[in-house]
């Protein structure tokens, strides 16, 4: 560590952010997508999302990396903004947390009551945050080569219930519906990123501008992949009526008699993807008071946890 900040070799700092970006991306999006109100269109609406995303981070990355990447100027430390991304972050980890607890409870038998679910998975989102930032880099880039490996099985096992007029248009016209949904995959999913690459800037030198747009491309290429499955199988608006759409859908697979539900690969990649976005979130939380002067970091980090877990029970 130099000033704070965790050196490695720069090839490899850059393949860490990128799938940290990745992982970020797919968090509990995963869980929920696609979103009511999908389309027929709205395959189309997601990757347009995607390289909207890449082009606008391509340009917002420079701004923070001056404003977050220079340790000795103020732009870090700045009240207002900084006030701002921690109350932006507290507000993405407790959604996301709060998918991922009932993620967890479908998955529980329903003798296993939702306060403990929550006080579990507060506890191991609390201690994750005395890891260092090395360890988080790693386990983002092990788990984007895991996941994108399960994903890619999922996809080729259910491919015998796929339809792909699913996903083809009923109209060649423009939609409005396209720019609908593609603002809201937009906001919903990759507007928030911005947090990951703040954190990547808060703990990396010599952050590359375009890791960002690397991983939204990562992040955006496996969330187009589970999304296209989801609605292949059930159509857009059926999956978007559904809980957890890609967990039904990959319910479909097996491998012949021998496994007739291989949709327990699913599991894995739902809630690792969803407790990476909410550590990097707390972390975030964390390290931005911390630099504003509150040096308090375990009252902040159990402060945290209780505050999910209240407002998750809510």
């Amino acid at each position: 560590y130099v000033g704070g900040a965790c050196v490695v070799d720069k090839k490899i700092a850059d393949r860490h952010s990128l799938c940290l970006i990745g992982m970020f991306i797919l968090g509990e999006t995963l869980i929920l997508a696609p979103y009511s109100g999908a389309d027929s269109f709205n395959i189309l609406a997601l990757i347009i999302a995607v390289g909207v995303a890449a082009v606008f981070f391509s340009v917002l990355s420079p701004l923070l990396i001056r404003a977050f990447g220079n340790k000795d100027n103020g732009g870090a430390l700045n009240a207002l903004f900084g006030s701002i991304v921690i109350i932006f972050s507290l507000y993405v980890a407790l959604g996301c947390f709060k998918t991922t607890v009932s993620l967890a409870e479908n998955v529980m038998t329903n003798n296993i009551p939702r306060i403990l679910i929550v006080f579990v998975l507060s506890a191991g989102s609390v201690a994750a945050i005395y890891a260092p930032a090395r360890a988080i880099y790693k386990v983002a880039l092990l788990s984007s080569v895991l996941i994108a490996l399960a994903v890619a099985v999922l996809f080729a096992l259910s491919l015998p219930h796929f339809n792909v007029r699913n996903i083809v248009p009923y109209t060649f016209t423009i939609e409005k519906s396209i720019l609908l949904q593609a603002v809201d995959y937009f906001v919903r999913v990759f507007l928030p990123t911005a947090l990951a690459m703040v954190y990547i800037c808060l703990t990396r030198d010599n952050v590359n501008a375009k890791t960002a747009s690397e991983g939204v491309f990562l992040g955006g290429s496996l969330l187009v992949i589970c999304v296209a499955s989801a609605i292949m199988v059930f159509t857009a608006p059926v999956a978007a009526g559904m809980q957890f759409p890609y967990l039904n859908a990959v319910g479909v697979a097996n491998v012949g008699e021998l496994f007739t539900r291989v949709d327990g690969l699913a599991y894995p990649i739902l809630i690792v993807t969803s407790l990476i976005k909410i550590i990097v979130c707390l972390k975030l939380v964390i390290s931005l008071i911390t630099n504003l002067g509150f040096k308090y970091k375990k009252t902040l980090s159990v402060a945290c946890g209780a505050l999910m877990m209240i407002l998750a029970i809510i």
